[in-house]
């Protein structure tokens, strides 16, 4: 979560990661929220112009290469071999090799069987790749997801990795998360070392979901 401050004006971004079966790709979603802009919520521009590998050279992030959806039939989705795949970062195809041994130690479930449409295969993935890539070669450039939703000149305020979903659990509204309020308290005061969220509450890396499933080697 990023958060964006003037005297006038504040912005929360939030990115997430995701894979979508419709356009057999990856993407990162963007929500924002702030008193000056004009639609808060799911920006639907990324997602649209997400498709495109023109785009997704120009924004950065982790995608399928060109050279291997071509090979996909139209009838399939995008199943990798878990030790051994190719992946676009940032525009530029790179090669990943990770063993049994590998995901196991990350405390990552690795199936034995595949599925249909090869989720579980795709949510292994991303959550080695969400342990070995840095921030910068998962996540888009601050200053290009600046000048995607508009706000260019507006100055960070805080850089947030722990925080509290309300979407999760109990919780239905941001003000059923304390480290929202939290954070609300901080931009309103602007004291950013104001915020925090302790281990407990922090529910937004993915060993916060585990699966609890047969079908998965274990350790």
């Amino acid at each position: 979560m990023l958060v964006y401050r003037s005297n006038n004006e504040w912005l929360v971004l939030i990115e997430l990661i995701i894979f979508l079966y419709g356009i057999d790709n990856f993407t990162n979603l963007i929500y924002a929220f702030g008193n000056k802009l004009k639609s808060p919520g799911f920006f639907d521009e990324n997602i649209m112009q997400g498709a495109t590998e023109d785009y997704r050279k120009l924004i950065g992030g982790i995608h399928i290469p060109e050279e291997v959806r071509i090979t996909i039939d139209s009838n399939e989705s995008w199943c990798p071999d878990l030790h051994d795949f190719a992946l676009s970062v940032n525009g530029t195809t790179k090669r990943f090799s990770y063993s049994l041994e590998d995901y196991l130690n990350k405390n990552i479930q690795v199936p034995i069987e595949k599925d249909e449409q090869c989720i579980r295969e795709t949510k292994a993935v991303v959550r080695m790749l969400s342990e070995s890539l840095s921030e910068d070669e998962l996540f888009f450039p601050e200053d290009k997801l600046l000048l995607l939703i508009g706000k260019e000149k507006l100055s960070k305020f805080l850089k947030v990795w722990d925080w509290e979903n309300p979407g999760l659990g109990d919780m239905d509204i941001p003000s059923d998360s304390p480290s929202l309020v939290r954070l609300a308290s901080a931009i309103s005061e602007n004291r950013p070392g104001d915020y925090f969220c302790s281990q407990d509450e922090t529910n937004t890396h993915w060993s916060k979901w585990p699966d609890e499933n047969p079908l998965y080697w274990k350790k």
